[in-house]
């Protein structure tokens, strides 16, 4: 990056010099409009400094005279001034000056420069243009690789989607009208189609016609960006910066992802082995009442509640980072609603009598015996609901009840379980199935996760269903499932 700096002001001038060494700019400093003239016709700069005032003239005859050569059309020029009222300002504007800052501004000063320096630093990608026109073709495919990136090219989309079956790209230029019988178009359906990560390639659309619909047709199709022809370069590598930059940060958070994903996966595994050992050896202990006094025999159960507990959390974890790896496959297969059901509720049984809390369950009428589910999926479901009422539910009753009902013109079973507990207040609500969150009642009893809900809603939209919520504070609560009702 190139810097011509104008500046009168010694100490100012070491100011700007001093920043320009600390980003790793070259520079030029002079005090004159004459010397800057010179300057700017010897070297070509990517950035232009000037104060208000030179020694042999001003910063707007310096614009002025910087803007008449071709190559300094879109150069940024930055102006600074003791203070620059707003017709000052509009003045530097008009003489083409891109900003103007007041002297006491630096820190906004150094941002600009910085900023700058990004525009015109190297773009490190691989870029697929796909342009019939050759002379079109290599002019952009200059441009391109002038600022560091790796172009191959295509003429039509047949030989384009061979190269992208091929290599990996971080970006897709494509004309619209191509030569042979698919457009750009049918190449943007193409790819978009495709799975990740082709299928998530940025795509920028060029072309010469200015019409309003088919710029709406190349977004609904998913394009990114569009650029009418003749093309302005310096926008072309803006965008094509500002995508493949998109881009790579969005496959570092999918890597990220990735690797949390795994790490939880194998942790909470090496976690549930243990549990379960701890697990299954107090409740080996415990059916020996009699080798144990009254206070062992207590101190056993603390311990077998306690490791349930964690096993719980962990498996609500273990599920969530399936889920959000995308490990969990839809299995349907024809089962019993009833006995769904049935078997749900008696893991709670035990529970709901404890704590003398009615557990009841109802099945419409019109509700099909058989039906194709996931049936370990929406049991999960049901599980973490009904694990929910039970742990809230104080006094009164918890009901589970599956009917049939329409949704968007579909017919949907509706797996639900209300309860008597104490309500969920709006504000929770509006995100309570989002992961770790959890009511205010949720916080203070300082219980699970904050992951089952939001497995159950994973697990329903897994398997093209969704969750839903009825609920007041001090009234209770509906939680909702819908699943596609679907019969073999």
């Amino acid at each position: 990056m190139k810097v011509l700096i104008a500046e009168p002001d010694k100490s100012l001038c070491s100011k700007v010099e001093s920043l320009c060494d600390h980003l790793g700019y070259q520079h030029t400093s002079t005090s004159s409009l004459e010397e800057a003239q010179q300057h700017s016709l010897k070297t070509s700069f990517d950035l232009i400094y000037s104060a208000h005032y030179l020694d042999d003239a001003t910063g707007f005859d310096l614009s002025r005279h910087i803007r008449q050569q071709q190559h300094y059309q879109s150069t940024p020029i930055v102006l600074t001034s003791k203070d620059p009222q707003p017709v000052l300002i509009e003045k530097a504007l008009s003489t083409g000056i891109t900003e103007v800052f007041r002297l006491d501004q630096w820190l906004e000063l150094q941002a600009f420069f910085s900023r700058m320096g990004e525009h015109t630093a190297p773009i490190e990608g691989r870029v697929l243009l796909v342009e019939d026109s050759l002379s079109q073709q290599l002019v952009v495919q200059s441009t391109l690789e002038s600022f560091g990136l790796q172009v191959d090219t295509a003429i039509d989309v047949d030989s384009a989607w061979a190269l992208l079956q091929a290599h990996y790209y971080n970006l897709v230029l494509t004309d619209i009208v191509l030569a042979g019988n698919s457009s750009g178009l049918t190449l943007v359906n193409q790819v978009r189609r495709q799975p990740m990560p082709m299928g998530d390639t940025p795509i920028i659309a060029m072309t010469s016609y200015d019409d309003r619909a088919l710029k709406v047709e190349l977004f609904r199709l998913g394009v990114d960006e569009y650029i009418q022809k003749p093309i302005i370069f310096d926008e072309l590598i803006a965008r094509t910066r500002r995508l493949i930059a998109l881009s790579n940060l969005n496959a570092q958070v999918r890597s990220s992802h990735t690797s949390l994903s795994q790490f939880l996966s194998r942790m909470s595994h090496e976690c549930r082995n243990s549990i379960n050992i701890i697990l299954g050896l107090s409740r080996l202990l415990k059916k020996n009442e009699s080798d144990f006094s009254a206070r062992q025999f207590e101190q056993l159960g603390m311990i077998e509640r306690a490791a349930d507990h964690q096993l719980s959390l962990v498996n609500d974890i273990l599920d969530h980072a399936k889920l959000q790896n995308h490990q969990l496959q839809v299995e349907k297969t024809n089962c019993s609603i009833s006995h769904l059901v049935t078997e749900t509720i008696d893991m709670f049984a035990f529970k709901s009598e404890e704590k003398e809390v009615l557990l009841t369950s109802n099945i419409a009428a019109d509700v099909p015996h058989w039906l194709l589910l996931d049936y370990r999926k929406t049991k999960q479901i049901l599980i973490n609901l009904l694990g929910n009422a039970i742990k809230f539910t104080q006094q009164g009753s918890i009901r589970v009840s599956v009917s049939l009902t329409q949704h968007k013109a579909q017919r949907m079973l509706d797996l639900c379980v209300s309860d008597t507990g104490p309500g969920i207040a709006s504000a929770d609500q509006a995100r309570l199935f989002e992961a770790f969150a959890q009511t205010a009642l949720g916080r203070d009893n300082q219980q699970g996760t904050g992951l089952g809900l939001t497995i159950c809603v994973e697990l329903a939209q897994l398997m093209s269903g969704h969750m839903s919520v009825n609920s007041q504070l001090g009234s209770g609560s509906d939680f909702h499932c819908l699943l596609p009702c679907e019969v073999e």
